[in-house]
């Protein structure tokens, strides 16, 4: 007729037949566009098959918009088609929560009336709203004779159906409904049905603390329907999973290398923006104390050439380049920091920086650069990098007068020292004896010697700040012992107090500045 009369398009019969058709034929996308014919919006038969087409696509809204206007003259189908129609007046009540109307539904149907196919569906339903009106036994009892009546979908949804009735109602326990829903999900693919069993795996996973088999079921649901609403769900889900492991902590409970591990392969969970910055500062900062320092440049770089730019790209640089400090590679974080050098950073994240490079200078035999660059800058952070830098240089005048400085008035007070300002002590009285400064050696002893006798390094203290000409064996080893520590260490547990509990730099348009990476696959 269409090749005939090409006019013919425009005609309300011609489309609710070609609307029915395509419906009879499982096309109910294609069936929709012709049921859509403007011609057709008051037409009792085009609402008849839009309610077809509706609810075969799970649109249980647009369904349920058609079911009135079709029940008017569905009396004059085939008792067939009557039933499908009950069927999937059924559906949608069922889905909009709708229980009564749903019974209702299948009460029009007539049981001698339906077939083989049919009563499947029919007992399917009968279960769903048994389950949902709370008896569970009576739809147990359903779910497993549809099992055994059938080996299509119908018989997989009603499995799974079992297995999440089982387990809330606390019939079987995690572990058994994880082995019933592994094997659905093994042997049945291609549906809403394999998307709600591997939702329901993800979840119990997850639950169970089995994170890796958690993220996997959601990858293969990306996998099997990428763009259906429940993959969505599930993807939703593991991300607030994976965030609550690393930034609430829970990845502390795990294996450092197993938790990088599940952050390289499930880095499509990793946020855009401040709460993808703060996991992968934790994660590193959790491998550093492991001294894993290597994987936590890995992570780090990774922020750097993949997902970050402006302010918050050179914040991550400036982390990084410690971690290169502790590695014992200053050049590596001298060269990080020049290629995220950029203008007009915030005052705080320039400190910051500043702080670092001073640090790298200093490592790397460069110390009159280190100072001139913190020169013009002050605070405590400031005050231990000038004194180690000093101490590096082997500036030992400078170095204990800096040290000794650190301390301020604390000599005075009646407040004990702390276990680093007594540490501070004693290698000011280490540098004022290699700098042979009586003076400076016998002024500290004066004004430390009440509080350090009252301190485990009462002795200690006596044998630094004993006469220059008197130095022999003890100092020597007490100057190796403490004045050759690592003030890397201490160095860094200052840049974490400063600068690693900061709230990282949020950016104004943070769009431009986490960009999306499609090629790596980051959200």
């Amino acid at each position: 007729m269409e090749e005939d009369d090409p006019l013919i398009e425009k005609d309300a019969t011609f489309n609710v037949m070609m609307g029915a058709a395509q419906m009879l034929a499982a096309r109910p996308g294609t069936a929709l566009e012709y049921l859509a014919a403007p011609e057709l919006a008051s037409s009792p038969d085009a609402a008849v098959w839009r309610t077809f087409a509706h609810s075969s696509l799970g649109d249980w809204q647009g369904a349920h918009a058609n079911l009135g206007r079709g029940l008017a003259v569905m009396a004059n189908y085939p008792v067939m088609l009557q039933v499908y129609f009950n069927l999937a007046a059924a559906k949608t009540h069922l889905a909009l929560g709708n229980y009564g109307k749903a019974l209702g539904a299948l009460s029009q149907i007539e049981p001698s009336d339906v077939n083989e196919e049919q009563a499947i569906q029919y007992d399917l339903l009968r279960g769903r709203i048994a389950d949902a009106s709370g008896r569970s036994q009576e739809a147990l009892d359903v779910y497993d004779l549809v099992v055994r009546s059938s080996d299509g979908p119908e018989a997989a949804e009603a499995k799974f159906l079992s297995v999440k009735l089982r387990y809330r109602d606390g019939l079987i326990d995690a572990d058994e409904a994880l082995s019933e829903l592994e094997g659905l999900a093994a042997s049945w693919r291609g549906d809403e049905t394999e998307l709600k069993t591997l939702r329901l795996m993800a979840q119990l996973h997850a639950q169970e603390g089995n994170y890796r088999r958690a993220f996997e079921a959601m990858s293969q649901a990306v996998q099997s329907d990428a763009g259906a609403e429940i993959t969505s769900n599930i993807q939703q889900e593991m991300g607030s999973v994976f965030a609550t492991l690393f930034l609430e902590g829970k990845a502390q409970a795990l294996e450092p290398v197993k938790a990088l591990a599940l952050f390289y392969d499930f880095r499509e969970l990793v946020p855009a923006g401040r709460q993808g910055d703060e996991m992968a500062r934790m994660l590193a900062s959790r491998l550093i104390d492991m001294d894993l320092l290597d994987q936590a440049a890995s992570v780090l770089r990774h922020q750097i050439d993949k997902r970050l730019k402006g302010a918050a790209r050179a914040q991550i640089a400036a982390d990084l380049a410690v971690v290169y400090l502790l590695n014992r590679k200053p050049e590596e974080a001298l060269r990080v920091l020049s290629q995220t050098r950029q203008g007009q950073l915030p005052a705080a994240l320039q400190r910051q920086r500043n702080i670092v490079e001073a640090r790298a200078l200093s490592e790397s035999g460069r110390p009159d650069l280190a100072l001139e660059l913190v020169r013009n800058m002050s605070g405590s952070d400031v005050d231990r990098l000038r004194a180690d830098t000093l101490w590096s240089a082997r500036s030992w005048q400078k170095a204990g007068e800096q040290l000794e400085q650190m301390n301020g008035s604390r000599w005075s007070d009646e407040v004990p020292l702390a276990d680093h300002e007594r540490v501070d002590v004693i290698r000011a009285a280490i540098a004022y004896t290699l700098a042979e400064d009586s003076l400076g050696l016998e002024r500290l002893r004066q004004k430390y010697s009440q509080k350090m006798s009252q301190s485990p390094q009462a002795e200690t203290f006596e044998v630094v700040t004993r006469p220059i000409e008197d130095r022999g064996v003890e100092f020597l080893n007490v100057a190796k012992s403490i004045g050759g520590g690592d003030s890397l260490v201490s160095f860094l547990e200052e840049y974490r107090r400063q600068y690693l509990s900061a709230t990282p730099i949020v950016p104004t348009e943070e769009a431009s500045l986490y960009p999306t990476d499609k090629s790596d696959g980051a959200a």
